[in-house]
């Protein structure tokens, strides 16, 4: 699996998500939200994941969703 960081801002909102759906929601849904964001970090970590070109103008940037927020990847040029 390939490393990824979360920008602190990334962090800021999953808190956020995690708050409102427990909220709204309660213990059991955020506790299946937050498997299945689990599951797509680690899809991204060993690349298996649908993901698509977010702008031209930036190569590097591309964009996945998972059932309600979008994920935005940033890779590294060499």
């Amino acid at each position: 699996m390939l490393p990824y960081t979360l920008t602190l801002d990334a962090e800021k909102d999953l808190r956020e998500v995690a708050r409102y759906t427990r909220g709204k929601w309660g213990d059991k849904v955020l506790g299946e939200y937050r498997a299945g964001l689990k599951k797509t970090f680690e899809a991204i970590g060993s690349g298996d994941i649908q993901k698509r070109p977010f702008s031209k103008k930036f190569p590097q940037l591309f964009v996945t969703k998972y059932r309600y927020h979008y994920i935005f990847l940033c890779y590294r040029l060499a």
